[in-house]
């Protein structure tokens, strides 16, 4: 047995469970499609949020997409950005749901886009 996908959104430990139903699948195609095109860490995890809602609806229909949205923390400095779990998580989604293999992903993994950091030290200038 597999341990829980388990995502963390505004603070709260969330397991998702695997697609394992068209109708599931169906639900969730366009933002993985959307996912698996984004040019930018911040498409992405809109797509990847987007991918949350839809496997959550039967289980937790009051996290819609806006609703995580609204709770995702994304404070890079204080260590509470929960924006690269969202990616982690459906990355292990698509895993254990057999919609892609491990090494497929790793095929891809130089092209995608790089996960939320916090940015390099800014160099104050002065001028007279």
């Amino acid at each position: 047995m597999s341990e829980d996908n388990i995502v963390t959104i505004g603070g709260e430990a969330i397991v998702l469970p695997p697609i394992l139903n068209f109708a599931s699948l169906k639900r969730a195609w366009p933002a993985i499609r959307a996912s698996g095109i984004a040019t930018d860490s911040t498409d992405r995890v809109a797509a990847d949020i987007s991918v949350i809602a839809a496997v959550l609806l039967p289980t937790r229909p009051d996290l819609t997409a806006p609703e995580i949205e609204k709770r995702l923390r994304i404070n890079r400095f204080d260590g509470s950005d929960e924006r690269p779990g969202i990616m982690d998580a459906v990355t292990r989604l698509m895993i254990v749901s057999g919609l892609v293999s491990q090494g497929e992903l790793e095929a891809l993994a130089d092209q995608a886009p790089a996960a939320p950091r916090a940015p390099a030290a800014q160099t104050a200038t002065t001028e007279a």
